[in-house]
């Protein structure tokens, strides 16, 4: 490391000690999208900083706000925390190693020296460091910082671009990151160096500076293809999910369980029953006992079909659990349902 970068190293260190260090209700205010109970919690001191077992979006689950370009030091005493990005973030492993989870402890990647991973908006994450003389980069990236015209003559699609694209798409079909073996790439470390200085010395058109940088790394990762790393994911947003999970458990309702649906959307089956009540507010046994009811006030309404019958149709072993859902809901036995109906 050169002494001039340490010196802007050791700037970032203590202005990001600064930033943390402030109160909360200041922290809080300036950095998170806050909802009104969030302010209340805040306001009556009573709100707690969520650590890393909290791992499960929630309608308090934290957001980070910037509008501005930034490049930093990771400072040490940060504690982890699942949370989302308004912006794009890139991480760089300058010195040592991290830990990045996604989506939840069970899916954790470490990144080791040299190594660059972008992060798009809008995932779930956290990042640890695990030793104080680790040197982590962190840069923010709003999607307005994007609108260069970054790759427009080029004739071919790669996995920046892709990136890129659907970064700045307000209505993106899907949200991915990229995790990047840079080591061996002295122009990367470079790039990440330059980004950092001019962000502290900010002398004039620093911004400018930073993108034409910014797209200096992008052309050179662009360039080596093959230092992307084997895992390259391109995750569907789990609400345009909802349609496509709620028609495959009609079409499976007779035998469908949660194994089935995890191995067929490829999810952890843990990690997507807490999701399905994340998303939907309800559990997956409420849901196939909802689709179900659905198919059988249709069955009675529609067929002549035994009670009996549309069990077996539903997926129920016998029409008892149908004469308590009817009851229940209606307060009549199905043939009072049918007659009425």
């Amino acid at each position: 490391m050169n002494h001039s970068f340490n010196k802007v190293l050791q700037l970032s260190d203590q202005e990001e000690k600064k930033r943390i260090d402030r109160s909360l209700d200041e922290l809080m205010e300036d950095e998170y999208q806050l909802n009104d109970n969030m302010r209340k919690l805040i306001e009556g001191q009573q709100y707690v900083f969520p650590s890393l077992n909290q791992d499960h979006a929630t309608p308090d689950m934290l957001i980070r706000t910037q509008d501005t370009i930034s490049a930093k030091k990771h400072h040490f005493s940060t504690t982890p925390y699942f949370h989302r990005h308004d912006f794009i973030e890139m991480v760089y492993v300058y010195k040592g190693l991290c830990y990045q989870y996604i989506e939840s402890q069970d899916q954790l990647m470490i990144l080791n020296e040299g190594e660059l991973f972008i992060l798009n908006q809008n995932v779930l994450h956290a990042l640890y460091q695990p030793n104080p003389e680790d040197i982590i980069i962190k840069m923010i990236i709003p999607p307005r910082y994007l609108g260069f015209e970054f790759g427009e003559r080029q004739e071919f699609q790669d996995s920046i671009l892709d990136f890129l694209t659907k970064s700045v798409m307000k209505r993106s079909l899907s949200y991915h990151y990229l995790h990047f073996r840079t080591a061996s790439n002295p122009l990367i470390r470079t790039f990440v160096e330059r980004l950092v200085t001019e962000y502290y010395q900010k002398p004039n058109y620093f911004e400018d500076a930073m993108c034409c940088y910014l797209k200096l790394l992008f052309i050179e990762l662009s360039r080596s293809n093959s230092i992307l790393n084997s895992v390259h994911f391109d995750i569907k947003t789990k609400r345009l999910q909802h349609d496509q999970l709620l028609n495959y458990v009609r079409e499976n309702m007779q035998t469908i369980t949660l194994d089935q649906l995890a191995n067929e959307f490829s999810y952890n089956k843990c990690y997507l029953s807490r999701l399905i009540s994340e998303e939907f507010g309800e559990s997956f046994q409420k849901i196939v006992r909802e689709i179900r009811m659905e198919e059988v006030e249709t069955l009675i309404r529609y067929t002549n079909l035994s009670i009996e019958q549309i069990a077996d149709r539903v997926g129920y072993k016998n029409a008892v659990i149908i004469y308590k859902m009817i009851r229940e809901k209606y307060n009549m036995t199905p043939s009072e349902f049918r007659k009425n109906r």
